[in-house]
């Protein structure tokens, strides 16, 4: 990673928080974010920004890394139970005794 100055087609220039990485064997620059426009002086505001934004971009490449192999919808699942309690449908469940089907 590193810092780039890019200018725009009104010639301010901005920082940008820049990743280079390969793809099919050709290097390849992505932009990870913004960093705000440059101005004399500034370069503390920029260590700032850096520091502010570093949590965010280690939790982004952290995110990558996760794979997830089952998931489980549980809202629904805690509704219908709430549901079934608070209507009573739960006790009276309890008191029918369970007969097994013949056929």
């Amino acid at each position: 990673m590193y810092i780039k100055i890019t200018k725009n087609q009104r010639g301010y220039a901005y920082y940008h928080l820049v990743e280079a990485y390969r793809e099919d064997g050709k290097v390849k620059q992505r932009t990870l974010m913004s960093l705000g426009r440059v101005e004399d002086n500034k370069l503390e505001q920029l260590s700032e920004a850096i520091s502010k934004h570093l949590e965010t971009v280690n939790i982004l490449n952290l995110s990558k890394e996760i794979d997830i192999s089952d998931t489980y919808i549980l809202g629904p699942l805690l509704v219908l139970a709430r549901m079934l309690e608070t209507m009573g449908i739960k006790t009276a469940r309890k008191c029918v005794p369970i007969v097994p089907r013949l056929y």
